[in-house]
């Protein structure tokens, strides 16, 4: 029997970390240990289904596509989280992050669709800063550390509103403002890919009408 692909079991985990990202949220202003327990297991996750894709030959345009809305959505209900927490110092970055990273999607799957290869390959013009990011497939330090910020912030942010995170982790302030410089690296990049993809269209537009 051919299992469906939307059944495939790295797609399984990536509707579970959703599940996880939606129920954090929905605990957040009452169960903020439980919370953040379920948005950091929702993360980890992250690392188990490419790894399970790749050893049961169960890679799919779906689950790409998938594998970055898991991320995207998880990472969008903590920074609405934090901004419900502390409106006054979190809403404002949590639009423009959350903005950010949805149109930073958009703009690398159509420019996957347009370069017909993944999005992580179509890295050749990038800047040394984004290659950075990008280089072994984020296994390097400053990739390490990128991702960290990205995942990280938004949950530290969130967590800072709650005392009890500051004694239940050690040195909690240094991995929060680590977390807020890997999350601006991480913006930079996104800032250079969706400037590249509209550059792209700019000039695709250029060469099709005559001026």
């Amino acid at each position: 029997m051919v299992t469906p692909i939307p059944l495939f079991v790295p797609n399984l985990l990536c509707y579970l970390r959703i599940i996880l990202g939606f129920a954090g949220l929905h605990v957040s202003y009452s169960r903020p240990v439980l919370a953040v327990f379920f948005w950091v297991v929702s993360a980890i996750l992250d690392l188990f289904d490419g790894y399970f894709a790749r050893k049961l030959d169960q890679c799919s345009s779906f689950g790409i596509v998938l594998d970055i809305a898991a991320d995207n959505i998880l990472r969008t209900v903590v920074w609405l989280a934090a901004a419900i927490q502390e409106p006054a110092s979190y809403s404002l970055a949590a639009a423009v992050l959350i903005s950010l990273e949805w149109t930073t999607m958009v703009c690398t799957q159509l420019h996957a669709v347009l370069s017909e290869s993944h999005w992580k390959q179509s890295r050749g013009n990038d800047p040394w800063f984004v290659k950075k990011v990008f280089s072994n497939n984020f296994k390097t330090l400053y990739g390490g550390f990128c991702i960290y910020g990205l995942f990280a912030a938004s949950i530290f942010a969130y967590a800072t509103h709650y005392p009890m995170f500051a004694d239940l982790i050690p040195f909690f302030h240094y991995w929060k403002y680590a977390a807020y410089c890997g999350r601006f690296c991480t913006a930079v990049a996104e800032l250079w890919l969706c400037k590249s993809y509209l550059s792209l269209l700019v000039e695709k537009d250029l060469n099709a009408k005559p001026y």
